[in-house]
């Protein structure tokens, strides 16, 4: 660790050479702010020098380096805010990460990143034959009455104007998480089934982020639940593992969630590339959804009527009949792998809080 003079004394050092120095150097320098991160601060004045009619290396470097800064370089939204509608892909991006990382600083910019969620009108006509340029969840029968999973296509089109939207969100749902606001657009995105569920599970977290009373936030993620799309599933669920703690609500609705999917059937299917960051330990979509409910109830796993929950879910997942034959057919080795990482996860959290029954 650098001792506090010495960082005093390295980021003037670094100012000095930005103003003074080659665009090498310059570039150099930037990346020494960033590495400091919020220690940089005291650079204010020449990172917005950097963010001026510079080249676009010089650009996203000191983009990069207010991002490291975060809120503190509140002074620069502006000029963060010019480079998200101008300049380069890579230069439109990086300053639209940056605006989530100032958080709340970056407010102003709400407006200019809601205008963003609307579909990209640059983006180009699609080069693969029969493939749409925006990527549209497509919906796959499962074992759940009702429930379908969201497996997107193997060959995504990533376009300029579909990255710069997505980063948008993103940013906006930073925002929200330290100021919260309701922003019409995400209901609007979060309500159209044609939405491509990266922007949807999104928009979910940003209308949950927005709602000042927690209880909406819990009425909300249950009814996306119900809606049947196995990434949203997945984002609720973690929304209301987040609130549980602090919100008796949120964990009736994980308890009541936790309850219906006791009635799944095992249908055994093979491996999706799912994306999104899926469990992909598991192949069954409702043993996937199912795990992420027992570990979203982790955090409140010494309540009693938590523990009572877990040890019903223990009870029912007993060894299949004819599980013990020394030739299984390969669906039931995996409904056996299913039950034993489910029975895990339950022990896990019974072990926790006082002991298995």
């Amino acid at each position: 660790m650098i001792a506090p003079e010495l960082v005093n004394e390295l980021v003037a050092a670094m100012r000095s050479r930005i103003r003074d120095a080659s665009e090498t150097e310059r570039v150099k320098c930037l990346d020494a702010l960033r590495e400091l991160g919020p220690k940089a601060q005291a650079a204010t004045d020449e990172l917005r020098g950097s963010l001026t009619n510079r080249s676009e290396t010089e650009m996203q470097s000191a983009l990069r380096a207010v991002a490291a800064i975060g809120p503190s370089a509140s002074a620069l939204v502006p000029q963060v805010m010019t480079l998200a509608t101008d300049g380069d892909d890579r230069t439109r991006e990086a300053a639209l990460r940056t605006l989530g990382a100032l958080g709340a600083a970056a407010e102003p910019a709400v407006e200019m990143l809601t205008r963003l969620l609307d579909p990209a009108s640059d983006i180009p006509a699609p080069t693969v034959r029969g493939q749409r340029p925006l990527v549209v969840a497509t919906p796959v029968a499962t074992s759940i009455p009702g429930h379908t999973l969201a497996a997107p296509p193997t060959a995504m089109l990533h376009t300029p104007g579909m990255v710069r939207r997505r980063l948008a969100a993103n940013s906006l749902v930073a925002i929200l998480r330290a100021s919260p606001r309701v922003i019409p657009k995400f209901r609007e995105i979060l309500e159209n089934p044609r939405e491509e569920s990266y922007m949807r599970v999104r928009a979910l977290e940003a209308v949950c982020c927005g709602a000042t009373d927690s209880k909406v936030a819990v009425d909300r993620a249950v009814r996306v639940f119900e809606s049947g799309d196995e990434f949203l599933d997945l984002a609720a669920i973690a929304i209301l593992g987040e609130l549980a703690p602090k919100t008796p609500s949120a964990v009736d609705a994980l308890l009541s969630l936790l309850a219906r999917s006791r009635e799944f059937e095992f249908e055994v299917r093979p491996r999706l590339d799912l994306g999104m960051g899926a469990n992909q330990s598991q192949s069954d979509p409702e043993v996937r959804v199912r795990l992420a409910l027992l570990g979203a109830l982790a955090s409140v796993a010494a309540r009693p009527d938590v523990r009572q929950r877990l040890t019903e879910c223990q009870a029912d997942l007993s060894l299949i009949d004819g599980g013990t034959s020394t030739e299984r057919r390969p669906p039931l080795r995996e409904a056996l792998r299913q039950r034993r990482d489910q029975r895990m996860m339950i022990e896990r959290l019974l072990g926790e809080h006082g002991g298995t029954n």
